[in-house]
């Protein structure tokens, strides 16, 4: 960390899926994969990953061009569940172990995202997390409704709203959690480098470049 940051009074912390816990290197291959096996389309690296950030439409169609509209969301989405398998989900880097040391240390996890929630906690298992408090999960990637819902549900569980904070990875994340109050961690390592976060007005001091960094940013000693 290339400055200081504590958050040693948390005893929630609110996971961002993609790109945080959800190794997007994976997703990246699936999608190469698939443009070119199904749809007979060579895509970078460099251009998948500067689509990602924006609505799952917009990246499929970015993706795929033309088809996504021919097709349907639905039927493009259906099309890419059935490459799943191929692709089994991975953690981030530093994500299991800090979410290990979090967990042992009493703190209630979550995981908040747009995506489908019976394939999110297919990916959940898939990587062996320890075991989660809550799962809000919706379908619009891009707006993140749910973290004001999970904020609910954790006050309903006796929680205050300073007890909580966000762990994600992309500037979208840090601004919904400040609009529902709530401190908030952003990892680097994940769909955007440092540069590109202070670039998209991050702060650097709620920058961090690793998730193994995590336990000690809560006052945590590693499992």
């Amino acid at each position: 960390m290339s400055t200081e940051l504590h958050l040693s009074n948390k005893h929630v912390g609110l996971f961002d899926f993609n790109g945080t816990v959800n190794d997007m290197q994976v997703v990246l291959k699936q999608n190469i994969f698939v443009a070119r096996d199904y749809f007979g389309i060579e895509l970078t690296e460099e251009y998948v990953r500067s689509l990602w950030g924006q609505p799952r439409a917009d990246v499929m169609r970015g993706m795929i061009g033309s088809n996504f509209d021919e097709l349907g969301e639905d039927e493009v989405v259906r099309i890419w569940r059935s490459y799943d398998d191929q692709f089994p989900r991975r953690a981030m880097p530093g994500i299991r172990e800090s979410m290990i040391s979090m967990s042992s240390a009493g703190m209630l996890l979550g995981i908040v995202t747009g995506g489908e929630g019976r394939y999110v906690r297919k990916y959940i298992e898939q990587m062996d997390l320890p075991e989660l408090n809550l799962v809000h999960a919706g379908e619009e990637i891009a707006d993140k409704p749910t973290f004001a819902k999970a904020v609910g549900h954790c006050l309903l569980a006796g929680y205050r709203q300073e007890d909580m904070a966000v762990i994600a990875d992309e500037p979208n994340d840090w601004k919904h959690a400040k609009e529902v109050g709530l401190d908030c961690v952003i990892i680097s390592a994940g769909t955007m480098t440092r540069q590109v976060l202070l670039g998209k007005g991050v702060p650097e001091d709620i920058i961090i470049d690793t998730a193994h960094d995590l336990p000690k940013v809560f006052g945590i000693s590693k499992a």
